[in-house]
């Protein structure tokens, strides 16, 4: 999966600091804890598509893990985010696939260069 962990740890540092600046009494705390509120919808369906996606259990059950968490702080996902769930895990499912069949173009080839 493309970038899953950094996205993983991403979306986990977001909830950890919303979580912990949300009760905060100070304005510029809680002006952060709401923008970070803001973005967790956006995070549930990549998630959600994120579950189906990895390549290993362990994983699967890290990102259920943040979902579920997630989910208990801002509600489930929508029927929209379900749909955009859906549609992300089967562009996914279909990069799998071309790269599985094609190789992975989307890495550049590495150059070296040596300057004297």
């Amino acid at each position: 999966m493309l970038h899953g962990t950094s996205l993983l740890r991403w979306f986990e540092t977001d909830l950890t600091g919303y979580l912990a600046m949300k009760d905060s009494t100070d304005p510029v705390l809680l002006q952060r804890s709401r923008a970070l509120a803001r973005a967790m919808p956006k995070y549930r369906p990549v998630l959600e598509a994120m579950e189906k996606l990895v390549p290993t259990a362990p994983m699967a059950a890290k990102v259920k893990s943040l979902r579920q968490r997630i989910e208990a702080e801002f509600g489930g996902l929508t029927t929209a985010e379900k749909l955009m769930a859906g549609g992300l895990t089967a562009f996914g499912k279909a990069r799998q696939w071309r790269t599985a069949r094609f190789g992975d173009n989307i890495q550049p080839y590495t150059r070296r260069f040596r300057y004297q």
